[in-house]
């Protein structure tokens, strides 16, 4: 039987790699982008990831970006939240995109916390309420370190 990840989490690895470093595997990158993403988030380094876990940072993210104070972030201040490479930026434009739910060209806090608590729901494979990295790995299709899986960015097979 062939698995594809969940739509909204392979969307979040095609958003974590909007643009590539040359030279690494498009596999790769996409990896290591959505667990940079992961670890950023989780805080007490368990490897787990709780929706209050996320909500917790994700607000404190989301009042530091609000630069104007109107509880929307405009896609500059979205970016200008989050400093990093230019490659960064393409990644998290195509994050505020996928965001936006009311296409309204700004993002709520509630859209924000929103973005992550919906991966993490479908990343958890499981069902016990916490997403772990290696469920965060298999929902987007990678190769859990020490399993049977199948590579990166394709198919899974069971």
């Amino acid at each position: 039987m062939t698995k594809r990840p969940a739509p909204l989490l392979y969307a979040f690895a095609v958003a974590a790699i909007a643009a590539l470093v040359p030279g690494i595997a498009r596999a790769e990158a996409d990896l290591d982008a959505v667990l940079e993403w992961f670890d950023t988030f989780d805080r007490d380094k368990d490897g787990a990831l709780t929706v209050s876990e996320y909500r917790k940072l994700g607000s404190k993210r989301f009042i530091r970006a609000d630069a104007d104070r109107n509880g929307e972030l405009s896609a500059i201040e979205y970016l200008d939240g989050f400093r990093g490479s230019d490659s960064d930026r393409e990644r998290y434009l195509t994050q505020f995109t996928a965001s936006d739910t009311d296409r309204s060209g700004s993002v709520s806090g509630i859209e924000f916390n929103g973005f992550g608590i919906r991966v993490i729901k479908e990343a958890d494979l499981d069902r016990d309420g916490t997403m772990t990295r290696d469920e965060l790995i298999a929902a987007v299709g990678g190769e859990v370190p020490g399993s049977a899986s199948s590579t990166l960015g394709g198919a899974k097979n069971d």
